[in-house]
């Protein structure tokens, strides 16, 4: 999908009404082509602007001079005099001010672009994988105690916690592998958590987002892939495989070096029952 533009997909992907496939297939082009992800932040400003703006409810007093016109009991309005400047007439009045609404509306827009603000914040995957390639494989597992960018340390009922995915750990230590590492970052749309598991000889790292952040791989292609009945994507690498899958509440990205195709697919059952 890298290479044919997904605008068509865009309303039902903000609305969350694309199957879970083809979110990730539009989800994916969307971290790689930038003139479809400034489309669709146009979109998704204009869709908040709709959603906040607030109708004005008329005072009882009003009503009940509508009703009173209504039954022929208000008294005629004095006529008003014809202005002999026709721009400050009130028709004219309200047409400046329906245009004056215009511009503000139309120049807040801009404002926001030319500011770059989102309405979901991004996490920069690239620089984190582009760190873990440029260490030769005889490094690892010792790449991936490298920090993410704005991701902290925390204790593991923390991390855990502020992603709603306590009961993780025991059904990864069945599997053989102990929890190495939390880390986390606060989002204004809700907390991202990163664990790292591993063994003697594998690790891997899961990262768990809110569903409106937006996960950057730069300029990395990608393919949809199936493990274990599981629809996700893989994020081209020539170190790490790296995956990008959803749950009902989630975004998942696993960053791993675990090449065994049974114990990957067991792993993804966990986060994605």
């Amino acid at each position: 999908m890298s290479e044919t533009h997904v605008t068509d997909n865009f309303a039902a992907f903000l609305h969350g009404e694309l199957d879970e496939e083809t979110a990730f297939l539009v989800a994916t082009h969307l971290s790689q082509c930038a003139k479809c992800r400034t489309e669709f932040e146009k979109i998704k400003l204009g869709d908040e602007l709709a959603q906040n703006v607030l109708l004005a409810t008329p005072r009882d007093k009003v009503w009940a001079n509508i009703e009173q016109q209504l039954a022929g009991k208000a008294s005629p309005a004095p006529a008003r005099k014809r202005s002999p400047f026709p721009l400050f007439s009130p028709t004219w009045q309200k047409i400046s001010f329906a245009v004056a609404m215009v511009l503000l509306i139309v120049s807040g827009t801009l404002w926001f672009q030319k500011k770059g603000v989102r309405t979901g914040e991004s996490v920069d995957f690239d620089a984190y994988l582009s760190q873990l390639e440029s260490h030769p494989r005889s490094d690892f597992p010792k790449p991936f105690a490298t920090m993410p960018d704005q991701f902290g340390n925390v204790d593991s009922l923390t991390s855990h916690s502020a992603v709603a995915m306590q009961d993780v750990g025991q059904p990864m230590n069945a599997l053989g592998y102990g929890l190495f590492g939390n880390r986390l970052r606060q989002m204004p749309e809700g907390n991202a958590a990163q664990f790292i598991y591993g063994n003697d000889t594998e690790v891997f790292a899961v990262f768990v987002l809110p569903k409106s952040a937006r996960c950057d791989f730069g300029q990395r292609g990608g393919e949809a892939v199936t493990l274990g009945g599981i629809p996700c994507g893989k994020i081209a690498s020539d170190v790490v495989t790296t995956l990008y899958l959803t749950n009902d509440r989630h975004q998942l990205v696993f960053v791993t070096l675990v090449a065994n195709d049974e114990t990957l697919p067991a792993i993804l059952q966990l986060f994605v029952p």
